[in-house]
């Protein structure tokens, strides 16, 4: 079953900050791939804490919780590797 995905506020802040286009194009590929298969072992997915996890893109890390009753993944982070992803904010 597909599911769909959405940005908070704060993670479409953090889009902005990818300048490359084509980052920002794998991060998106990335999403949509995860999205139309969230089986945690087709994606390099790792559960970060209660409720979230974390999709590798290279060296973005897509922050994200599941909204399962809706098959909604809300993505609240992205952020690359050298910023601190892992940190608690």
């Amino acid at each position: 079953m597909n599911w769909a995905y959405s940005f908070a506020r704060r993670a479409e802040r953090d889009l902005e900050d990818v300048n490359d286009a084509h980052d920002r194009r794998r991060i998106f590929e990335a999403l949509d791939r995860f999205a139309a298969n969230p089986i945690l072992g087709a994606a390099d997915v790792t559960k970060l804490g209660d409720d979230q996890w974390r999709l590798r893109v290279g060296r973005w890390r897509v922050i994200f919780e599941y909204d399962r009753p809706r098959h909604l993944i809300l993505v609240t982070r992205v952020l690359a590797r050298n910023e601190g992803t892992y940190r608690r904010r």
